[in-house]
């Protein structure tokens, strides 16, 4: 009988982290979506800064374009005016 409650208990405290890492990796501010940004970013700002416009090469996560900035409730916003120069 204890080998099953101590099976039982392994199987759901297994689900349980599986649910956790999942929502910190694939959540609303997850590690995915801020390491993606996070290099996206880097990216954009460089070929802003080698061509002089203000346009994204690629898109930051809740974004529909490299322009315009969609939140999690479906509200777009205009973003920064891009680079500076030199």
């Amino acid at each position: 009988m204890s080998k099953t409650v101590t099976k039982v208990f392994l199987i759901i405290g297994a689900l349980v982290l599986c649910f956790i890492a999942w929502t910190l990796v694939f959540g609303k501010s997850g590690g995915m979506k801020t390491a993606y940004n996070a290099m996206a970013e880097q990216i954009n700002t460089g070929f802003k800064n080698l061509t002089g416009g203000t346009t994204n090469v690629i898109p930051t996560w809740g974004t529909t374009d490299g322009t315009t900035s969609v939140d999690d409730n479906g509200n777009a916003t205009t973003l920064g005016s891009g680079a500076t120069s030199k």
